[in-house]
């Protein structure tokens, strides 16, 4: 990976559920990083391919390694909060992630 190609920067969020003085659960977001990343909108043929996966996927994320993010983190890209559906390591030497996300409803 190209340092000079991670030019967007990104927020990833965690949930986090709180409890209030009443007993009641509230679901919330908080940071875990802000980092440096690839942003790349899936068109064409790659948008096509993998809609017929079955994913819904349309933006691919690229970051720097870190071990714990996972499908239940969000992404906020500007005024942007993509779901990520799917977590790779593309060469498996824990250099780089591609976060596979579809925008959040």
């Amino acid at each position: 990976m190209q340092a000079g190609s991670l030019r967007c920067r990104v927020t990833l969020k965690r949930p986090h559920d709180e409890r209030d003085a009443t007993g009641h659960t509230t679901h919330t977001w908080v940071t875990y990083a802000t980092v440096w990343a690839k942003v790349r909108v899936l068109k064409g043929r790659e948008l096509l391919y993998a809609q017929q996966a079955g994913s819904k996927s349309t933006v691919e994320i690229e970051i720097r390694y870190l071990s714990a993010v996972d499908h239940s983190h969000r992404v906020i890209y500007g005024t942007h909060t993509y779901e990520i559906n799917h977590v790779a390591d593309p060469d498996q030497r824990k250099r780089s992630l591609v976060l596979l996300c579809s925008e959040a409803t």
